[in-house]
């Protein structure tokens, strides 16, 4: 395991963890190294007393993530590889939502697939103005129902619709009127905003159980997306 695509900064703000996506020769493309990364850290804060919150940023202002390394299990069957990664996504964006603590995602530039549903799992999210979201699956010939079950926690039909039926790329304007974002910041502020988001006063058994109420229904879409598209494979 190559441990430099994720740093994990637990000293620049007590009660906060920040992770860091630093695998920018990849554009920080999830493979199956920093998938492992992020579940070990997100893990670990469920029995560590002395972490209450956590932000997942980029150490690119260009780009938050470009989603799932497709050259991930080459070495596999295409279907195999493809049933291999969406695997591990679906594990880590599990982990993400059954989080008991907060989640901050604080996002530059570009925001693709894979990387908008990590993002889209957070209880807050971030951004700059120069953030662009896209679901390219559909011009690759790729369905994406774990995409839709994701953005129907936050999207109406008609911008998933856009996202995903369409392939368009949305820009932190119109992706903020669509709730889709929660505050917009410039690129200086963004790290210190989502720290103070993170950082807020909450009582942490209510907002416990409140997120897994939020979540679960999400998380039983996530998985039948997931097992309609392995028997769609088979």
């Amino acid at each position: 395991m190559d441990p430099s695509s994720l740093i994990v900064d637990d000293a620049s703000h007590p009660g906060v963890r920040v992770l860091t996506l630093n695998r920018l020769g990849k554009a920080n493309a999830l493979d199956e190294n920093l998938y492992q990364l992020i579940n070990q850290a997100i893990s670990e804060i469920k029995t560590s007393s002395h972490i209450r919150s956590v932000v997942i940023q980029s150490a690119s202002r260009k780009i938050f993530c470009a989603g799932a390394d497709v050259n991930a299990f080459a070495d596999c069957p295409p279907i195999e590889a493809q049933k291999k990664r969406r695997q591990q996504l679906v594990v880590t964006l599990g982990l993400i939502l059954e989080c008991e603590k907060p989640v901050v995602a604080a996002l530059e530039g570009k925001v693709i697939g894979a990387g908008a549903m990590l993002a889209l799992c957070a209880d807050v999210i971030v951004a700059t103005d120069s953030v662009t979201w896209s679901f390219p699956e559909i011009h690759l010939g790729m369905p994406s129902p774990i995409g839709i079950a994701i953005l129907k926690k936050r999207a109406t039909y008609h911008h998933i619709h856009r996202l995903i039926q369409r392939g368009e790329i949305l820009q932190a304007s119109e992706l903020m009127d669509a709730h889709l974002i929660d505050h917009l910041s410039d690129s200086d502020h963004l790290r210190p905003e989502s720290i103070q988001c993170a950082e807020r006063a909450l009582n942490a058994k209510a907002f416990s159980i409140n997120k897994r109420w939020f979540n679960r229904s999400t998380l039983a879409e996530i998985k039948d997306a997931q097992n309609h598209l392995d028997q769609l494979a088979t």
